[in-house]
């Protein structure tokens, strides 16, 4: 995520998927297949491989320069958190969002979504404010999404969000979403050139549908639509396909740009 971002992206007026996952370094489905990513490569990748995944999105390759800080990887964003609880304290809401922090196997562009978050370095300089600042703007964008009957249960690991969107030919469908306070990720760079371009302390930020499948019509897609209209410029979403109760397989993640 800190190499894809250590100078402000120009990129290419295509697919928006393409354009999100350059965002976080990710490769698309094109590039890369669903399932030959990793959350082992996300971690790890250099400089070079990193700007090969996200070459389709680029409009102009970036230049070699930028932050020299040491990659921040998911434990210290976690160190950011108050939880103090062990693996075996998290309870299920928790044990959904693991998935990131944990196993280093699965492809993360298929198994889980996530906000990126970009909090100027100039209007909040404190590293763990901008984390907290960037977690409460994400909730706010959800639950501008799921309302106006939205409702938040809030604990030391995680934000529960259930409210509803409107869906064509079902109407208004529950949907619950959870967003997470641990098992992220966050780098230094800088946002994207028609994002403002400006020096960044930069969050990836887990979401996770959870608990309403078999009870609501609204897919992925329709999520993505309401969270559209009401995100923030400095903020964009992947979210996970599968999550719904068309049980896809292997879908390209949904790109909120």
């Amino acid at each position: 995520m800190r190499f894809a971002n250590t100078n402000p992206l120009m990129l290419r007026q295509g697919s928006e998927n393409t354009r999100v996952l350059a965002l976080f370094g990710m490769p698309n489905f094109q590039t890369v297949e669903p399932g030959k990513f990793s959350n082992f490569k996300f971690a790890t990748s250099e400089m070079g491989l990193t700007q090969a995944y996200i070459s389709p999105a680029l409009a102009r390759k970036p230049q070699a320069s930028g932050p020299t800080n040491t990659d921040l990887a998911a434990i210290s964003v976690n160190a950011l958190s108050t939880t103090g609880l062990g693996a075996g304290a998290v309870g299920a809401a928790g044990a959904a969002l693991m998935i990131a922090g944990t196993d280093t196997s699965p492809d993360p562009r298929i198994t889980y979504g996530a906000a990126i978050c970009y909090r100027p370095a100039s209007e909040q300089a404190d590293f763990k404010k901008a984390y907290v600042e960037c977690v409460d703007q994400v909730v706010e964008d959800v639950k501008s999404a799921l309302g106006p009957k939205v409702n938040v249960v809030e604990n030391s690991q995680l934000f529960n969000i259930s409210g509803t969107v409107d869906v064509p030919s079902y109407g208004e469908q529950p949907v619950t979403l959870l967003v997470g306070r641990i098992y992220n990720h966050a780098a230094e760079g800088y946002a994207p050139i028609d994002k403002g371009a400006f020096k960044a302390n930069i969050f990836s930020i887990q979401i996770k549908r959870f608990g309403d499948f078999s009870a609501s019509k609204a897919t992925m897609e329709d999520i993505g639509q309401a969270l559209r209209r009401t995100k923030r410029l400095t903020i964009a979403y992947r979210l996970n396909a599968s999550e719904g109760y068309r049980k896809l397989k292997d879908s390209e993640p949904v790109g909120i740009y």
